[in-house]
């Protein structure tokens, strides 16, 4: 079975990050080929601006939509896709212009996304996602509301910002283990 994890970074928060890079390294480990979406757009600026969001939105989901063209997804078997932030609701809109069950990881997901993904679950497969209690660019209890309605499995990290971290070194790297612990029993479990 050829396998294929694709990597959807947020605005400012690219692959190499903590969260991104660590569960690609899950990915690869459980035998998934590794692609990673990349943007260029300027991410000033967008935060409480709906209109950029929107425009951002659009643009990034253009520029991954060209890359995962070229990577010929329809060549695997199984996808998974590995979203942070705004990467959370273009991959699941990516996930709904392919031929496949998409299963989805998503870090830091708006609740946009978590309606988007409710809206098209015959076309997507498992999720999970993950979110902080502290989080600035996302209100907890609309993004519980949101998890319940698409019946996914939210974990929640106490006091955790937007990158799902406290501030406390000792607490974020428990935190992280935690994080990709879960991560690795999700991904091990899709076989």
């Amino acid at each position: 079975m050829k396998k294929a994890a694709v990597l959807f970074p947020g605005i400012g928060y690219t692959n190499d990050r903590p969260l991104l890079y660590y569960a690609g390294k899950l990915a690869r480990k459980e035998g998934y080929d590794l692609l990673k979406v990349q943007y260029s757009q300027d991410p000033k600026s967008v935060k409480g601006s709906p209109e950029k969001m929107q425009d951002t939105l659009k643009e990034c989901l253009h520029q991954a939509s060209i890359q995962l063209e070229e990577n010929n997804l329809a060549q695997y078997d199984r996808l998974l896709f590995i979203s942070k932030s705004i990467g959370s609701f273009i991959a699941i809109q990516a996930a709904t212009m392919t031929s496949a069950c998409v299963d989805q990881i998503l870090y830091t997901p708006f609740p946009q996304a978590l309606d988007l993904f409710k809206d098209n679950q015959e076309l997507i497969g498992r999720c999970i996602a993950f979110n902080g209690t502290n989080d600035s660019w996302i209100d907890v209890n609309e993004i519980k509301t949101a998890a319940k309605k698409a019946d996914i499995d939210l974990h929640l990290i106490q006091d955790g910002n937007h990158s799902l971290e406290t501030g406390n070194l000792e607490t974020d790297l428990d935190n992280l283990k935690k994080i990709m612990m879960t991560t690795k029993a999700f991904i091990e479990d899709l076989k």
